[in-house]
């Protein structure tokens, strides 16, 4: 937003506009709660332990021990578990499923 409306220069005024809008659509849309956690649980968990355990094991996979290749080999199955866990417990709380 900066970039396009000023000329890619800090703009304090843009950036409160910017917050104050999500805050709106936060308050308004319902059940936004249950589509943060939707997002929060698949998106984030793969973005935050999946693909950094992933990458690592990729990059150094040669230099790891085996204690090295577990640990990531062990992030990446728990990660992959818990995003579809938290995933299929976000979509039954969406669809008012009672569980």
């Amino acid at each position: 937003m900066e970039r396009r409306f000023c000329e890619g220069r800090y703009s304090l005024w843009l950036r409160w506009i910017m917050v104050l809008a999500v805050t709106l659509v936060a308050f308004k849309v319902p059940n936004f709660t249950d589509f943060l956690s939707l997002v929060g649980s698949s998106v984030c968990i793969v973005l935050g332990i999946v693909l950094p355990a992933m990458f690592h094991l990729i990059v150094f996979k040669k230099e790891l021990s085996w204690h090295g290749l577990a640990f990531d080999a062990a992030l990446v199955l728990m990660g992959a578990v818990l995003a579809v866990h938290g995933t299929y417990s976000s979509m039954l709380e969406i669809f008012g499923v009672k569980a």
